[in-house]
This record gives structure tokens, sequence and C-alpha cells, in this order.
């Protein structure tokens, strides 16, 4: 089947066809019985946001365009009648294109007229049917003809490139769907009034609904394997991205399914340490405007979110650019770690204006800060007597992490071996400095969450098995430890309003009855000053309003007993569930079914008094 065909048929077809009920089941007949050039054999997905990018885009723009076109008194107008277009624009992998297929089918139907933009061939449908223009067998004379009759209502669709000049001169309405690359829309936006639309990325369950629809049309699509990521583990992993979740290539293990590793030359690690660690202005591009410059692997790594209040606007368009994923945000904070922390002090200086990222480097900057400075810091608890810390702390040169006979050393800092979400780290010191005394039978435990957010969720089943963890080494069994929750933010005003919350102003608990314990929440200032600029912390106020959470994850609730017991069923728990409950509770989540089973079983035993925990303190001393 040649080129010409799938538009004939897809003409044919379409045509005047608004009386059938545009679905995900009509889009995929129709494309696929048309055999669109390009296009292998697969379901199509129409997105919310595509109907609502239509609707929207429509009202606001190209139907109110056409109310005034039939004012004839509207002069002014009449005059600018060769104005007007829409971008639509996004994360790469998004839908973009795929949009296009939707508004052409979707034209088609309410019989307007469109052209389908190739590099070197247009198509025109029309009432008439389908007129195909050959750029390298057409007369400029011929191609001008078919243009100068062009009605105002003519949708063209042009995918990625800038408009042909030529297109641009005429009266039809341009819709291009584009990457975040100025250079290919900039000009002719500007000459053609355009107004620029969003597009948001994918949900969970768009995903989920994908991988039905590819069941569906092919069973031996994405089956589970030893050899390949499956679409979801992608999606968790990379974000939300359909064309990396459903690229086999994109999806490959090479290392047994280590992400760290597999996807390093796909995420091009050292390109994007080179632009952070090297940059004078670093990720400058992310407060908006163009994308043409950025490193290889950027998109990969930060993805494109829609300001909801930004989504149709006629001028540039504005976003914000998050990292969607946990190991997304590890792997960002891995590379900020590795910067110097001068580097570190102006990488949050420039990251200001992006809350999440800022978030990840002022955690990074604080962890620094208490493993190299020489200084005392001054700990508010809420009920308790101000704490003073002696900086620097030593620091483990390997994660904590539970369950383990690992014995943590006093005036040591730990961090958690992943990202743990109710504490980024913990220090256990005695009330003097370490100098002056070496006894162990009194000692403050502090569990840091470092924030510059002004809503947070406190996991208490999270702090609580931490507290349990340390508390039954042999090191510590004769030692009374003071354990506070302690937020580290920049600024007094943060740290006042966190720690009044109401969930958290008398203490974080856990138990009932004469087991229930509650530990003291405090805040404690750390301002990203080096002493060569000005205090930061007042640029730390662009976080989103919100008030702190406590327990308030599904994955928490469940009973881990559950899990063993239904091992053997003919409901097993699935992989996703065990991961989410060791995430929960800060426990390591690598590893296939059988060994995250086994973890859970000894956080059973450590929560019965049955799990040895007992060490070889001296084994474990870390300098």
């Amino acid at each position: 089947m040649d080129d010409v065909q799938w538009q004939s048929k897809l003409h044919a077809a379409c045509w005047g066809g608004s009386n059938l009920e545009l679905s995900d089941d009509y889009m995929t007949k129709i494309l696929i019985d048309a055999n669109v050039v390009g296009w292998e054999p697969q379901p199509f997905k129409i997105r919310k946001c595509y109907h609502e990018i239509w609707n929207e885009g429509s009202a606001r723009v190209w139907r109110g365009r056409q109310e005034l076109l039939k004012d004839k008194e509207i002069r002014q107008f009449r005059i600018q009648v060769t104005r007007g277009s829409l971008i639509v624009w996004g994360h790469p992998g998004v839908g973009k294109s795929t949009f296009l297929y939707f508004a052409l089918v979707k034209a088609l139907r309410d019989n307007q007229p469109a052209i389908w933009v190739d590099a070197l061939e247009w198509t025109v449908f029309d009432s008439a049917g389908v007129t195909f223009i050959d750029l390298a067998k057409t007369s400029r004379a011929a191609v001008a003809l078919t243009l100068q009759n062009l009605s105002p209502e003519t949708l063209i669709l042009v995918d990625a490139t800038e408009p042909p000049l030529a297109l641009q001169k005429t009266k039809g309405f341009i819709v291009q769907a584009t990457s975040p690359k100025r250079g290919r829309w900039s000009e002719w936006a500007k000459q053609k009034g355009a107004f620029f639309v969003t597009m948001p990325p994918w949900t969970e369950e768009e995903i989920d609904h994908v991988i039905a629809l590819r069941l569906s049309f092919n069973p031996k699509l994405d089956q589970p394997n030893d050899f390949c990521y499956s679409p979801k583990e992608i999606f968790e992993i990379l974000g939300p991205s359909p064309r990396e979740c459903f690229d086999t290539a994109t999806r490959e293990k090479v290392n047994s399914g280590n992400p760290r590793v597999d996807f390093n030359d796909y995420l091009d690690i050292q390109a994007l340490k080179g632009g952070i660690r090297d940059s004078p202005t670093p990720m400058a591009l992310l407060r908006g405007g163009a994308m043409d410059d950025r490193i290889t692997g950027f998109h990969r790594l930060f993805h494109i979110d829609v300001d909801p209040s930004q989504q149709l606007v006629d001028r540039d368009p504005h976003y914000r650019l998050t990292l969607p994923t946990r190991f997304l945000r590890d792997t960002f904070y891995e590379m900020i770690a590795e910067c110097n922390i001068s580097r570190q002090y102006l990488l949050l200086r420039d990251f200001c204006p992006a809350p999440q990222l800022a978030g990840l480097i002022y955690k990074t900057l604080v962890i620094s800060i208490f493993k190299t400075t020489t200084t005392q810091l001054s700990c508010i608890p809420n009920k308790s007597t101000s704490i003073f810390l002696h900086l620097p702390f030593n620091s483990s040169p390997v994660p904590y992490e539970l369950l383990t006979k690992f014995v943590p050393q006093p005036n040591t800092m730990y961090v958690p071996e992943v990202g743990q979400p109710s504490y980024d780290a913990f220090v256990l010191f005695p009330p003097t400095p370490i100098s002056q005394s070496t006894n162990l039978s009194k000692l403050h435990g502090l569990i840091l969450k470092v924030t510059i957010a002004k809503s947070h969720t406190v996991i208490n089943a999270a702090v609580r098995d931490l507290v349990k963890d340390v508390e039954r080494k042999k090191k510590y069994k004769g030692s009374k430890i003071e354990w506070r929750y302690i937020f580290v933010v920049p600024n007094e005003a943060l740290g006042k309003r966190l720690t009044s919350a109401a969930v958290v102003a008398s203490g974080v608990s856990w138990g009932a009855g004469t087991m229930r314990r509650t530990i003291d929440v405090g805040y404690l200032v750390v301002d990203a000053k080096d002493g060569k600029t000005d205090s930061l912390g007042e640029f730390m106020e662009s976080a989103e309003e919100g008030e702190i959470d406590v327990e308030e994850c599904d994955a928490q609730n469940q009973n881990p007993a559950d899990f063993i017991t239904r091992y053997h069923s003919d409901n097993p728990p699935t992989v996703r569930e065990l991961r989410a409950w060791l995430k929960v509770h800060g426990f390591k989540q690598s590893g296939g079914k059988t060994e995250l089973l086994q973890r859970i079983g000894a956080w059973l035993q450590l929560q019965s008094g049955e799990l040895d925990v007992e060490a070889d303190d001296d084994a474990m001393e870390v300098a």
C-alpha cells in the first residue's frame, strides 16, 4: 500500500463521520486500516487532554476567530485575517505528534478542510477529496494558486519543524506540535499571534490503559522477562514518557536489572555531571524560554510539567521542570553531592525558582556542611531545651541500612540507602562534645528531615523502625537515647511553621496504651550562606503552601504478615506491593520477590524481639 492510499482512505472513512463515537477503538481501526506510513501497528490512545486542547483551543482561539471573520464590520480584524495559530508543545515523547492525528480525524469528521504537512509533500483534505502537493514536482505558481484559494477555516497541521513560509502567509489556522526548541517556533509565532498550549505528562492510569490496549491488540506485547524492564517499571524509574515506556531499546536490561548501570548511558550521566559542575550559569534555562542548548540527556532527567495557570497562553510558554521519580531525584542528588561546597551554594542560588530541585540541592548542601564545616548550630525542640551541635560530624562511608548488624557510631552522620520520605539522615552524639566525653549512658539522637517545603508528610512508622533498630544494638542497650525529629530549614519562619503544625506539635508518636511512645519535634536553621553571598534563606519562600500530614500512606497500613501468608496462595503479593511497603518503612527495595519477602520477615522478627542484631562493635567503627 503506497503513500497515496492512506490519505484517501482516511478521508473516505472520516469526512462527515461525526455521528460515530470518537473512541480509542475507532481511532485504532481508522489508522490501522489506513496503514498510516511510519506507524507500527499499535492501538491509539486518545488522551483526555487531547479533547481539552481541541475544545479550549478551538473555543478561545480558532472558533472565536471564525466568528470574528463572519462579522464584516470588524474591518481591523479582517485586515489581520492571516493572524492566529496554536503551538502544542511539551516534554519529548509526551504525545504531541499523536495529537495531530487526532486533530486531523477530528477536523475531517466535522467537514473542516485541513492540510497535513510533511517535509516533501503536503496533503490537502477538503470536500472534494484529497489533493497532493509534491514540492519537488509542483511549480511554485501551482502551489501559490492552491494556497491563494485556501479557506480561512483550513486547519494546517505541522509536526516538529517550523511551518513553511508559504503556509505562514495563508489564511489557514496553523497547529504546530513541537519540541521545546525555541528555533522551531519563535519567529513565526510572533508573526501569526500564536497561542501556546503545554501538553501535560502522562498519568499512571493512562500508562495502565495503554498496557491493556496493547495486550488486547497483541497478547505477546510487554510480557515480563529477565531481559527487559516492563513499561510500568520504566514509568516508575524514568518517568511518565510513553515513548520510553514502550521502547524496547530503552527497556533492555544490561546489568541484571540494576537501573543505575542500565540507564547510565541512556541518561548520559557524564555529560549531565559536566554541565552541572562546569556551567557558569548552571541550569539558568530552568526559568523558562529557549531550550536549544540543553546538554545531551537533559530531557531524560528533567521532565516538563504544566503550570496550570499557564496551560494556554498568548506568549512564550511557561512551564515547570521536575524530577518525577525517586530514581531521577536520587540521580540528581548524587550529581550535586559530587560538587564541592562552593559549587553547591552557587547551584542553590541558581535553582531557587525551581522548589523541587532547590530542595534536593539544599539537602545536599546541608549534609556537606554537617560533614565539613567547623561551627556550632542550635537545635530548637518544641518541648525540651535547646541542643547545641558541634560540627563537623564524621561521615559514614556507606549508607545505613535497617535490619543489618551494622552499628551506628556516635558523632557520625548516617544517610539511609534509599530516598526515605520521612527522614534524610540521623546522628547520635553525647550532651557534651565527643572530645570531652566518651560516656554513652546518655545520648541525643536526631532524626533529620532537610526541607524547604511548607508541606511535608511524616510517616511515623519509618521513624519508629529506625529508633527500634538502633536501640536494639548491643552497643546501646545500656544507653538512654533522647530522640528528636528535627526539620532542617533555611530560615526560622519555616521552622516555626512546620513544628507548630497540629499533627506534630505534640511530637511524633507510635504504639498504644503503656507502649505508646512520643519523641519531640523541633527545627534547626542552616542558612545557605557561605560568607561571600547574601543569605539565601529569605529566597526559600517559593515552595507550595500546605500542611504537614502524618500516616497518609496506604502501603504503611498494610499488614506485612499478610504478605508472608499470601506467598503460596492464589493471590500472592506483587513485587510492586512489597517494594511500596519497604519504601514507606525505609528499607532497601532492590532484589526479587523472595529477597523482598525475606526482608519483610526480618522486620517482623525485629518487632517481636526475635531478630539477632548484636554485632562486633569494634569492627563497625567509622573513622
